[in-house]
């Protein structure tokens, strides 16, 4: 079994990961040996959200849908309020995920920016708008189509797979 890791998972809890055949989070026990993927996920409120990489690039989560990432496209947003931010899943010109959330912010070189380090949206949106993104969650080890492969993988401009 394949596993990713929950974003910025505390210690004081026993360890949970996401096994990517089936989307269930399941505890691990420290003894066995785990194989851990390149990737992140987090629950919010009642969606599981995550990123994973794939011998065909990213593969964002959400829920039981699966949405292969290229770069062609901008697919993520992030918009900041004073208070919140609202986290925005677009695919093929549609939103498909609006999450706002409290925004938690940290003191920066004297200013008070978004907390990429424990916000796994704003990290996300970050990452993703970096030039290494697509080529760091491209791997061979992981078959996109090994993902929950009872629901289809959808890739922009084509049919669901």
């Amino acid at each position: 079994m394949k596993f990713i890791r929950r974003f910025k998972e505390s210690s004081l809890h026993k360890a949970v990961g996401l096994e990517l055949g089936s989307f269930r989070e399941l505890e691990l026990d420290a003894g066995k040996d785990v194989q851990y993927c390149r990737g992140f996920y987090v629950h919010f409120n009642t969606k599981l959200i995550g990123i994973v990489a794939t011998d065909e690039g990213p593969v964002f989560i959400c829920d039981q849908e699966k949405f292969l990432l290229d770069e062609q496209t901008l697919h993520f947003l992030l918009q900041k309020n004073a208070e919140v931010n609202t986290f925005i899943f677009m695919w093929e010109g549609k939103v498909k995920l609006q999450i706002p959330y409290l925004r938690s912010l940290v003191e920066y070189n004297g200013k008070w920016v978004d907390d990429s380090i424990f916000d796994f949206f704003s990290w996300l949106y970050e990452a993703s708008g970096r030039k290494r993104f697509y080529s760091y969650y491209r791997l061979k080890h992981v078959s996109a189509a090994e993902l929950f492969p009872y629901r289809p993988l959808q890739r922009e401009g084509k049919a669901v797979v």
